[in-house]
């Protein structure tokens, strides 16, 4: 069973109609909560464990100025509280994330887009919507064509961004403050509505900890 949302996985230079629901999807807590829609990984054991997401470099040979910038962006993940651990060291029963370097015209970047998030399942179908699935893998695209010439921290903005959808998060078009804002920002990662402390997943709260069952419930 699947469902599907207005918007893509993306981030946006220009404004555009965002989803209504913020993150994650129905109930705040889709992966662990039965019955619902969900977004999930195939290696997360259970509710209050910790998932490991591992980053896969393939965007440095053709941008190596974007490797502080994106370190960055996963050590502010991995950094956060949360059940998540995110880094470019390979761990047992990690599920990787694969940073590559594209351009406008390939995997649906349009000129209106710095990157964009494929989830692929364990068949692997891939998509790049708000999509209930089990994720095995995910290709997150940063778009050379618009970030290059950008700062440093445009590109970590974007890399954030992105490594979000691919954990499971979607827009949260409340909170300017979001590392998931639809648009292009200079946050350089979650704050508390993308890890779920604010205002805590039984009270309408969605993040990281609301998807995975790491919250309050």
């Amino acid at each position: 069973m699947s469902l599907a949302f207005i918007v893509g996985l993306a981030l946006t230079t220009l404004p555009a109609l965002a989803s209504s629901s913020n993150t994650p999807t129905i109930g705040n807590g889709d992966c662990w909560r039965g019955g619902t829609p969900f977004t999930c990984r195939v290696t997360w054991t259970g509710v209050n464990t910790f998932i490991y997401f591992r980053a896969i470099d393939q965007y440095s040979a053709a941008e190596p100025g974007w490797t502080s910038p994106v370190t960055a962006a996963v050590a502010a993940w991995n950094s956060a509280p949360g059940p998540q651990f995110y880094s470019f060291t390979p761990h047992s029963n990690d599920t990787w994330i694969y940073i590559v370097a594209a351009q406008t015209g390939q995997h649906g970047l349009t000129s209106s887009m710095v990157g964009l998030t494929w989830n692929c399942d364990r068949s692997g179908y891939c998509t790049d919507l708000n999509q209930a699935m089990d994720i095995y893998w995910s290709n997150v695209y940063l778009n050379q064509s618009t970030l290059n010439g950008q700062a440093a921290a445009y590109v970590q903005n974007t890399a954030a961004h992105e490594s979000g959808h691919a954990m499971g998060l979607y827009h949260n078009s409340s909170d300017s403050s979001s590392v998931m804002w639809p648009y292009e920002t200079t946050v350089p990662g979650p704050d508390a509505n993308d890890i779920g402390t604010y205002p805590g997943c039984s009270s309408s709260g969605a993040g990281i900890d609301c998807i995975y069952g790491f919250g309050d419930g």
